[in-house]
């Protein structure tokens, strides 16, 4: 009966021997399939995807630092006259543009006769009565800027952040 013993355990152990190898067989190809299919998707990738993923994060890191204002005067001051019956006389105002891009400014410098020319019209167009509130002085400011990127969208170019009156006179 021992003979036996010995014989099964043996025949045992060449079985669990036959298992074990098989899985670990299993195993590395499983590691090795693992291994190609990371590469495949991770470190490979589509070349589209990683152009666009570089220039999205290019983007993000040039919209996370914010660009340093430039200011550029209008000059000369905008001088306007009206009819006496009001009491006022003439309007002066001083204006700045605000932008962040070089481009900006090079172009309000480039068209700055059309830029002088609609807002001297905006300006003549007011009413003195109007303008006597700080509300107003804002409303009239912003109608300013959009005439100012107004033309520069006409011309397809970058927009100004703000234009902003450095001196605002009515005598």
């Amino acid at each position: 009966m021992a003979d036996i013993e010995v014989d099964l355990s043996g025949e045992v152990e060449k079985g669990m021997g036959k298992k074990k190898l098989i899985i670990i067989v299993v195993l590395i190809l499983l590691l090795i399939g693992g291994g190609a299919a990371g590469w495949w998707f991770f470190l490979r990738g589509a070349p589209d995807d990683s152009a666009s993923a570089e220039a999205e994060q290019s983007a993000q890191q040039q919209a996370a630092v914010p660009q340093t204002a430039i200011y550029y005067p209008i000059r000369p001051p905008f001088v306007v006259n009206f009819d006496g019956s009001a009491g006022v006389r003439f309007l002066q105002i001083h204006a700045d543009v605000l932008a962040r891009s070089p481009q900006a400014i090079e172009a309000v410098k480039k068209h700055m006769p059309l830029i002088q020319n609609r807002l001297l019209s905006l300006f003549s167009e007011q009413n003195p009565e109007e303008l006597k509130d700080s509300q107003s002085m804002e409303v009239l400011r912003q109608k300013a800027q959009d005439a100012v990127n107004g033309v520069m969208q006409s011309q397809n170019l970058p927009i100004i952040e703000k234009l902003l009156f450095t001196n605002f006179v009515m005598q």
